[in-house]
């Protein structure tokens, strides 16, 4: 399967769910380096959480976007990338933005954001590691 030969050769992908996450982490890494984790966190204004009803989104339930964000941010900090970049992150949110950078702040991130053009409510957020420390 070429998704082995890829977490083998190259990183490693791992599943929250039935999404797939790529990150540059190698096991058994024997000297510093540094390693990026990307993911499409897909934000609760676009997920839809009824076929039948194509208006219904992720982002009318807080219990269910928060949850899920919860786990993904767990994940993220389980990885201990030296850089995360999650698209499609909800900055129409107050609540969730403070998460993020609460959660990630704490653990050494510095947040970067960078907003789409078009103003459609996401944009992408990078996680940068302060460096010196884990270095």
């Amino acid at each position: 399967m070429r998704t082995d030969r890829w977490a083998k050769s190259m990183g490693r992908i791992s599943r929250i769910g039935s999404v797939a996450i790529a990150s540059s982490i190698k096991e058994n890494q024997q000297q510093p380096c540094i390693t990026c984790t990307t993911f499409n966190i897909l934000a609760p204004i676009y997920k839809r959480i009824d076929h039948e009803d194509p208006s219904c989104r992720e982002s009318d339930y807080r219990a269910f976007w928060l949850a899920r964000n919860h786990t993904i941010l767990d994940w993220l900090l389980q990885e201990s990338s030296s850089i995360i970049c999650l698209q499609e992150f909800w900055v129409g949110n107050e609540e969730l933005v403070n998460l993020y950078e609460k959660r990630l702040g704490d653990a050494g991130y510095v947040s970067f954001k960078l907003g789409r053009t078009n103003n459609r409510g996401d944009e992408l957020l990078v996680e940068d590691f302060n460096m010196h420390k884990k270095f």
